[in-house]
């Protein structure tokens, strides 16, 4: 699983991820591990590190993630985008899930 954290120049990063979900990392993996007996371990891979989107969290319509095609960029448009921002240092090939995070003033 890849923990992508992603900030934008209206909603910067004032906090390390793992501040913000390093705790709910640790007991996702915790559950999955207690009620799999052990047969399912959850492994993650993040970053301490804010990769910058370069629109406006609007333009990409971050907020509920309910309507993909309100204002924003469609979800495959977005979901290209962070890839592209983010490649060099996230190997998305191996990847059976990717999550991407936003800061917590990220508009909604």
């Amino acid at each position: 699983m890849l923990i992508v954290p992603i900030d934008f120049p209206d909603a910067q990063a004032i906090s390390a991820p793992s501040a913000l979900y390093g705790q709910e990392l640790k007991t996702l993996a915790n559950w999955f591990d207690a009620y799999s007996n052990g047969k399912l371990k959850i492994r993650y891979e993040t970053s301490e590190k804010w990769y910058r989107a370069p629109k406006n969290s609007d333009y990409y319509d971050v907020g509920e993630g309910v309507n993909s095609n309100r204002e924003g960029v469609k979800t495959g448009d977005l979901i290209q985008s962070f890839v592209n921002l983010t490649q060099a240092d996230f190997n998305y090939s191996t990847a059976d899930t990717v999550l991407f995070v936003y800061p917590e003033n990220t508009p909604s």
